[in-house]
């Protein structure tokens, strides 16, 4: 990531962007803008799913620093939601100042016909992790946000399906263009400068293949 390539300000193209005390150091646009072709990219279909996982590392636990932990992690959770739907992520690693050991943040994109809540898919994540980490419990490890506690006109609910733990956009709804506004104000977040340690040949950020 560059320096040349921080952004500041409200908006960033057509990312409204937080303006949170996380977001004063301003925002890489290389990671807005992954997560916005991706985005785009599924928006072909009728509904589109967003939802997001971060997972920690136990205190004493000695961190791979190479990211090979995300990958195999992400391998393992995009497979398993191939089998239902096309999928798109963005990952982002972090680390917060006197922490021995980085986070990770995670978007995934799934069809919304065929996944649309996130909170089924947390104790598969956290077995993942744990899996990946060679531990006996994910639990504790591993928060799916909830960007959306209270329900509301944009929390959508398609019969059976309530939308939990996640956030839908409707390709044929009246409020598209709002909707996708927000979302994009609550993903922006996977961009700000705020905590982003830089390793020497590592990477702080990666994304799903176009």
């Amino acid at each position: 990531m560059r320096a040349h390539n921080i952004v500041n300000g409200p908006v960033y193209k057509e990312f409204p962007l937080q303006q949170t005390l996380k977001g004063e150091d301003g925002y890489h646009s290389e990671i807005l803008d992954a997560i916005y072709e991706r985005l785009q990219s599924m928006l072909g279909r009728r509904w589109t799913f967003a939802f997001a996982a971060t997972v920690t590392y136990p205190r004493a636990y000695s961190a791979n620093q190479d990211n090979r932990d995300i990958r195999e992690f992400i391998e393992r959770v995009a497979g398993e939601i191939r089998l239902k739907s096309p999928v798109h992520y963005v990952w982002v690693r972090e680390q917060n100042l006197g922490c021995p050991n980085p986070h990770y943040h995670i978007l995934f994109l799934a069809d919304g016909d065929r996944i649309c809540n996130g909170w089924k898919k947390k104790t598969f994540i956290e077995d993942t992790w744990a899996r990946v980490l060679r531990i006996p419990s994910g639990e504790g490890y591993v928060e799916i946000s909830d960007p959306e506690p209270c329900a509301g006109p944009h929390t959508p609910d398609y019969g059976c399906y309530p939308v939990r733990l996640g956030m839908m956009i409707d390709s044929r709804a009246n409020d598209f263009d709002a909707r996708l506004r927000q979302v994009l104000n609550w993903v922006s977040y996977w961009g700000k400068v705020k905590t982003k340690v830089p390793v020497p040949g590592r990477r702080s950020w990666g994304a799903s293949q176009l």
